[in-house]
């Protein structure tokens, strides 16, 4: 099931008070790259890259990731996207059912 970010595009653009940030860059990590998200996250005065491997240093010259991961050290976190977990059995109190928890963050740098 592809992780959706619809909307995100107006996030990443815009800052703590909806200014208006130039040169923005953002990281998509390969879980992300495979779920989709790339599609979604493709604001005009913004270049996603998809480095693989990328290292701390690298990931330090982008303003945003969107990545797997819930914690990156000289980020915060500003969005956490639900995706499928796992599906949830029939009991007597629920039908069965598909279960969503975290699955991609978005984080911006902190300097």
């Amino acid at each position: 099931m592809p992780v959706e970010l619809k909307g995100l595009s107006s996030d990443l653009v815009c800052g703590k008070d909806r200014e208006v940030i130039s040169d923005c860059s953002v990281h998509v990590d390969v879980f992300s790259a495979m779920s989709g998200v790339s599609r979604f996250v493709e604001p005009d005065n913004c270049v996603v890259s998809k480095l693989e491997n990328a290292t701390q240093a690298d990931l330090q010259q982008f303003t945003f990731l969107v990545t797997e991961k819930s914690e990156v050290e000289g980020f915060r976190q500003v969005l956490a996207v639900a995706g499928y977990s796992s599906l949830r059995k029939p009991s007597r109190e629920q039908l069965p059912g598909i279960v969503v928890a975290p699955q991609a963050f978005v984080h911006r740098r902190l300097n």
